[in-house]
């Protein structure tokens, strides 16, 4: 589905922050397939502001606000996918709304405020659009999945069947310092959230995501967590922290609750590990970088976001180091940051039908999206008994 240009006819709903500093520079960068054609918001204003913008004004954009507005968009021809960056509490309806007006659809995280509407969304893709009649491709528009560092930390991990060995357990410290009146907590809609666990969902699916991306098969089935609220200004909570444990079937068969290794098959039991997320630490000259430490068999993997991504290795092991390759040794494998610009090209592309042969990529599949929403849910409500992760 194309226009007469052979480029994807796309608009956005949405014009706020993450819409103007973050979408609008990955849709330029794919201009070569994309005709950006039009803006919605609910209101009036915020919509126009949004096309005067001096990043936008040469797009020319049509703009639209309100409910009339947005059917009326959402009945063009010309535009044939959109990207949809509202208040996480309207984006199912929203989603559907596009689905059933034959749109394709790329979603901003998280796919839903929690499970059961994000769960309730991806059945009735599944069941409805997917792989039927228009085939309508909707993903999510997690940025962390498509980070180039995420994808090559997982490459090396290979799901334990590289040369690093399977994962023993994991570490993950996410912390950051979100000032009250800071131009996202500014936002209406984040300041009073009409959602569980305010930023804590907002961007901890983010790190889960990552996590999960690393792991593979390899990714927790078991979490007990705690939630807690340091700083008022970030309610309901602002720091949550999770222990992944073994699943049960790893107890010994005589019942000891600390199974010995010989009682376990290497590689076939669930890593565990901890996961810390917190938005109330203090201001500090340097900040705190996001740091995943991925114990193996054979090596360590540390993937840090600071400024920009970096992958490191370490290990004795001549087969891991010869695999992982020098870069991957001294200090790290640098990375720039361009999830949210490689999100939207290979959105466009999978529409398209442009991917080549062998190379489609669906790093925002809804169903992980999903995960990572039960992931925080579990964290935030847990209050220290276990819940079982479903599959996704």
């Amino acid at each position: 589905m194309s226009s007469s240009s052979g480029k994807l006819g796309l608009a956005i709903l949405g014009a706020g922050i993450f819409a103007l500093e973050a979408h609008v520079p990955a849709i330029k960068a794919s201009s070569d397939i994309i005709d950006f054609k039009a803006v919605y918001s609910r209101s009036s204003r915020t919509a126009t502001s949004f096309s005067l913008d001096k990043q936008v004004a040469d797009f020319k954009l049509d703009v639209y606000h309100g409910d009339d507005g947005l059917e009326e968009l959402l009945k063009r021809d010309d535009i044939h996918a959109v990207i949809i960056a509202l208040p996480i509490p309207k984006q199912p309806e929203i989603v559907e709304k596009a689905l059933r007006a034959g749109k394709h659809v790329l979603s901003e995280k998280p796919i839903g405020p929690d499970v059961a509407s994000a769960k309730k969304l991806v059945e009735m893709y599944e069941s409805e659009f997917k792989n039927k009649g228009q085939n309508l491709e909707w993903r999510v528009a997690e940025n962390f999945a498509h980070e180039p560092a995420v994808l090559r930390a997982a490459e090396l991990v290979g799901s334990g069947k590289s040369p690093l060995g399977p994962v023993l357990y994991y570490d993950v410290k996410v912390v950051n310092n979100v000032k009250s009146g800071s131009k996202y907590h500014a936002t209406e809609w984040r300041n009073v959230p009409q959602y569980q666990g305010g930023f804590l969902m907002d961007g901890g699916v983010h790190s889960v995501a990552a996590l999960r991306v690393i792991l593979g098969s390899a990714k927790p089935t078991h979490l007990v967590g705690q939630s807690s609220l340091h700083r008022t200004h970030l309610g309901p909570h602002d720091t949550i922290f999770a222990i992944t444990s073994l699943p049960s079937s790893t107890v010994s068969p005589h019942g000891d609750p600390f199974p010995q290794p010989e009682n376990l098959e290497m590689g076939k039991s669930t890593p565990s590990g901890t996961f810390l997320m917190s938005f109330s630490a203090p201001r500090t000259p340097e900040g705190t970088p996001q740091v995943y430490t991925i114990t193996c068999l054979n090596a360590v993997l540390k993937v840090t976001m600071g400024g920009k991504w970096t992958v490191e290795v370490l290990s004795e092991d001549p087969s891991v180091l010869s695999f992982a390759g020098a870069a991957a040794q001294k200090g790290g494998e640098s990375f720039d940051s361009v999830g949210v610009k490689e999100e939207v090209r290979q959105f466009a592309e999978k529409v398209l039908g442009k991917s080549k042969d062998g190379e489609v990529k669906n790093n925002g599949e809804p169903r992980g999206a999903l995960w990572d929403v039960e992931f925080v849910q579990a964290a935030l409500r847990s209050g220290g008994k276990e819940i079982v992760l479903a599959d996704q």
